[in-house]
């Protein structure tokens, strides 16, 4: 995370000082000097700095043991999944938890038909302890709405 942090100083940084050279008025409106064009840009980049931290609270939530992250798991296109880990500010590394994914490879499981797989991260060794295949998706699915009740 704070590498994040820093990156986006880093951006933030080289943003003002491009906004700083360039005296082209954005979207057409006219600007009357440097002052406001990095004014410009400055809000620019808090609307920016705004939405980053927004997107970025969806997918972090605090507990009292470190932040709970959700990331992509990023094995490519037949494996797409999403990884939970447990982050704290004082360590270099999150800790996985848990790794959910789709796969239609999985050795002992039927080929050419997809399932989503959890896998739990028990302890803090790098195998998973437990692997759930979830099943009943489809008709999960295909369940019928209940009927409203008449009053």
């Amino acid at each position: 995370m704070k590498q994040q942090k820093n990156e986006y100083a880093d951006l933030i940084s080289r943003l003002r000082q491009y906004a700083a050279r360039h005296e082209r008025p954005p979207y057409g409106r006219a600007i009357e000097g440097e002052e406001d064009l990095e004014r410009e840009a400055a809000l620019a980049i808090e609307q920016l700095q705004e939405q980053v931290e927004l997107l970025e609270s969806n997918y972090r939530t605090e507990t009292p043991l470190g932040a709970l992250i959700v990331r992509p798991s990023g094995y490519g296109p037949e494996y797409p999944g999403i990884w939970i880990d447990l982050r704290r500010a004082d360590f270099d590394h999150d800790m996985p938890l848990a790794l959910i994914e789709y796969t239609a490879t999985e050795g002992d499981l039927e080929h050419g038909e997809g399932h989503i797989i959890t896998r739990v991260y028990g302890n803090e060794y790098d195998e998973y302890t437990h692997r759930i295949v979830h099943t009943g998706i489809e008709e999960f699915f295909h369940m019928e709405e209940p009927e409203p009740k008449e009053k």
